[in-house]
């Protein structure tokens, strides 16, 4: 009897717990951008999921030495979605994307898109990485969704002009 009661016990909290987390995979696709030393690039959010996504958030990180001045824009696919976008330190870039009322996000194209500065200084590498440190998605009901990554995001470091103007001098 004693082992019933606690298979009981168990399927309820199991239910329970289903009831606050979701099990659909959000996934933000890797991304591979192009840069020159002082100019602007954009960073596009592409999301999939199994599931229907109706918000999510996320912060990315990034090498504040060798880049700047972070800034959202919304794409014509999160029109009528509440976006927003903040710099809490230099290095790392929240935002935000909802629904008041709630509506469902378009998957596949770019969501929002990231603008950041490069340095102005010649790149030490011919590559960087930005990494998402936090991702999370909610459902329609407002459940929060257990399985979401948001990937990397390359960026290519192109040659600058200033280095060809030095050569030609």
């Amino acid at each position: 009897m004693k082992r019933m009661t606690w298979l009981a016990v168990g399927i309820i909290a199991g239910l329970v717990s289903l009831g606050t987390w979701g099990w659909a995979a959000v996934s933000g696709q890797a991304v591979t951008v192009s840069a020159r030393p002082g100019s602007q690039f954009y960073i596009p959010l592409i999301l999939t999921a199994d599931e229907a996504v109706a918000g999510v958030n996320g912060e990315l990180t990034y090498d504040a030495a060798k880049f700047s001045a972070p800034e959202l824009s919304a794409s014509s696919y999160a029109s009528g979605f509440v976006t927003l976008g903040n710099s809490p330190q230099p290095g790392k870039f929240r935002f935000v994307i909802y629904a008041d009322p709630t509506a469902l996000l378009t998957l596949g194209p770019p969501l929002i898109y990231v603008r950041l500065t490069a340095a102005n200084v010649a790149p030490s590498q011919p590559s960087e990485t930005i990494s998402y440190t936090i991702a999370a998605a909610s459902s329609p009901e407002g459940v929060s969704l257990s399985s979401v990554t948001f990937n990397d995001v390359t960026v290519q470091m192109l040659e600058t002009g200033v280095k060809n103007w030095a050569i030609y001098q």
